[in-house]
């Protein structure tokens, strides 16, 4: 049985994906900040401080499908951690290894290895891994199952945290049409197959559905880039209720989205009949029904991790006792206070999504999040509202409505 095709190997080796980054220094001194980062994120994986509190950001881990640059990106900006990255790409590796030379990214090892082959990785004492970062490759593959299944063999049971990131079935449909169209066109991938790609889409009508995928796109800049969205051999669009039996099926336990926002009826349904249908539906249900109202959900990025994790260390319970100690991490960027003057609401955002307007009361205690405050400390900011007649209550249900749109983290000791 082919594991890897053949076909998708030799793509990567002739169109070199994505655009090799040459200078990592100069890169982040843009301010870019990837998005499964566990320095951006690790309280999304650990919300009990395992990653920087117990092991002082000392972690291993595993790049399954590095490309040509994502192993040295995690290495750089995590001194601390030991970083393996696995390709079958020698023209990514090789990529990659000249950035561990340039930045002497020593925390960084590489392997041409198939990514079902993991299990023979002995980088680590166990041959496990902390986290396992997979952005962008089990969707290539001809069975993803297999593949999740091979990483779940070096995932850490206790304490690990698998990140994987595979392409949306709804919001790429656009995209697959024009796939199934140069197929019949008979295109490959030469250069001037690429240059008949770019004068289709140039010709494509207003109304097309891949024209949003389009803007402010750098892979239309870069040929591979083409290459990979249009012209790829082998890609597959995955739903929310794929991704979902997808896990179940490896062996492994959801632990949640990474981005929850598009995936909640509280975070953007505005008519309160609708949403009360929504929010009476089983939490599965609610994902999946939003992603076909959103429409426009273009990849899935989530986390999944061994099923003998403790629940307790990834699951919130806004009920538990020690909820008045956790400490809110704000996950916005950009919070507006109230103004007076246009009478205009306080508001919170993330990008890309729209904001979330404050009450009063609301914008006083989130104005109280400095990433080290307790939840107890935190509610002072209450005080002057005497309508706020149970604070600690009211505190559990804006914090908890907040985490569950994922513009609050919280690290949660125990």
């Amino acid at each position: 049985m082919i594991l890897v095709a053949d076909t998708v190997n030799e793509q990567y080796e002739q169109w070199v994906y994505p655009e090799p980054i040459h200078d990592l220094e100069a890169y982040y001194a843009r301010g870019i900040a990837e998005e499964a980062e566990p320095r951006m994120v690790h309280w999304h994986y650990w919300p009990d401080g395992f990653y920087a509190l117990q092991k002082q950001e000392n972690i291993d881990i595993l790049v399954a499908g590095c490309g040509s640059n994502q192993a040295a990106k995690l290495a750089y900006t995590h001194p601390k951690a030991r970083v393996v990255g696995i390709d079958m790409c020698s023209a990514s590796l090789a990529h990659e290894q000249k950035l561990k030379e340039k930045h002497t990214l020593n925390n960084l090892t590489l392997h041409n290895l198939d990514l079902h082959d993991v299990a023979s990785l002995r980088d680590t004492k166990d041959g496990k891994f902390d986290l396992i970062i997979s952005s962008g490759v089990l969707h290539h593959l001809p069975d993803p199952l297999t593949g999740l299944k091979a990483l779940k063999t070096v995932l850490r049971p206790k304490t690990g945290v698998l990140f994987a990131m595979v392409y949306g079935l709804y919001g790429r449909m656009g995209l697959y049409g024009l796939q199934q169209a140069f197929q019949l066109l008979g295109l490959g991938q030469t250069p001037n197959d690429v240059a008949l790609v770019r004068s289709v889409l140039a010709g494509l009508p207003a109304h097309h559905p891949v024209q949003p995928m389009l803007k402010n796109n750098l892979d239309m800049n870069y040929d591979a880039g083409i290459v990979d969205m249009f012209l790829h051999p082998m890609d597959h669009g995955f739903s929310v209720q794929d991704c979902l039996n997808w896990v179940n099926n490896a062996g492994l336990e959801f632990q949640g989205w990474l981005d929850p926002f598009a995936y909640e009826p509280a975070a953007w349904v505005k008519d309160p009949a609708v949403r009360a249908k929504l929010m009476a539906l089983p939490k599965p249900q609610q994902w999946q029904t939003m992603e076909l109202l959103n429409g426009g959900i273009r990849m899935h990025s989530f986390m999944a991790c061994h099923p003998d994790r403790p629940k307790s260390s990834y699951q919130l319970n806004f009920n538990s006792p020690k909820f008045l100690t956790w400490i809110p991490i704000k996950r916005v960027h950009r919070f507006v206070p109230a103004n007076g003057e246009t009478h205009l609401p306080a508001w919170i955002q993330r990008d890309p999504h729209p904001p979330v307007p404050l009450t009063p009361p609301q914008a006083a205690l989130f104005g109280a999040i400095n990433n080290s405050n307790t939840v107890q400390q935190c509610i002072g900011a209450l005080k002057p509202f005497t309508d706020v007649t149970d604070p600690t209550a009211f505190a559990r249900s804006v914090l908890a409505s907040l985490w569950e749109i994922g513009l609050v983290l919280f690290y949660c000791p125990s």
